[in-house]
């Protein structure tokens, strides 16, 4: 059954603050850089959010990996996201799971994301490649956003682009690099021209420092912290990060 594509609509620019993996509850998780970004989001006053899974670290009892990674219970975690969306009101465009709320979904069949997009009256959606729309006056943007798997975001990254040809950004997590290459085109055809459109492919980063299990897994250490993209009437562009 064909998806619905959630539109968001502004009359003027936006800030668009890329959270994903941001990890609330382990021990690992950055909570001073964390706190630093939400904090220049709130003052932003043309600042959104999405958040793009493993929102939580989320390691239920007897799940069969240590729990010492994590500093909350997993419902203290739920209740800290659910609190946090709140704060952020209408900031918050969307939001998913990753593979660490999937959790609940393999263990006992229960979808946090559901659950929480009820309390809080956001949009969530699938844990897999998924298509937005952003408008900004008369300009429409497509966005594709995934939260990822494997060890290779690249082959996301190039799967959505087959998937959804000619969108504006594809965004991937999971990986927790933090990196962007907004170089490339794509070639517009529909006129009956070549017409080439900027694109941007994009790994968020993460929230998580270099955790024992990256460590184990031969990870290599990343910084901490995400993307903030410029939405306006003309362009989409990458204007920093925090």
């Amino acid at each position: 059954m064909a998806k619905k594509i959630n539109v968001f609509t502004f009359k003027k620019p936006i800030n668009l603050y890329a959270f994903t993996d941001v990890h609330i509850g382990a021990k690992d998780h950055d909570e001073k850089k964390f706190q630093k970004a939400i904090a220049t989001l709130m003052r932003d006053p043309n600042g959104y959010c999405f958040f793009n899974g493993d929102n939580l670290e989320f390691i239920p009892p007897n799940y069969g990996i240590p729990e010492g990674g994590q500093i909350q219970s997993t419902d203290e975690q739920i209740e800290t996201f659910v609190r946090l969306l709140k704060s952020l009101g209408k900031k918050v465009l969307f939001f998913r799971s990753g593979n660490h709320e999937e959790r609940a979904w393999r263990l006992g069949g229960v979808e946090i994301a559901k659950h929480i997009a009820r309390e809080v009256k956001v949009p969530a959606l699938g844990v897999g490649m998924e298509e937005v729309h952003i408008r900004v006056g008369q300009k429409k943007y497509r966005i594709v956003t995934s939260h990822g798997e494997g060890g290779s975001s690249k082959k996301v990254l190039t799967n959505m682009q087959l998937t959804f040809p000619g969108a504006d950004l594809y965004f991937s997590g999971h990986t927790h690099e933090l990196y962007y290459n907004e170089g490339n085109l794509n070639i517009d055809t529909s006129s009956g021209t070549e017409e080439f459109r900027p694109q941007i492919e994009m790994v968020g980063g993460s929230f998580l420092g270099w955790a024992d299990y990256a460590r184990a897994k031969n990870m290599r250490p990343t910084q901490t912290g995400c993307f903030i993209l410029s939405v306006g009437t003309e362009r989409l562009s990458v204007k920093g990060r925090v």
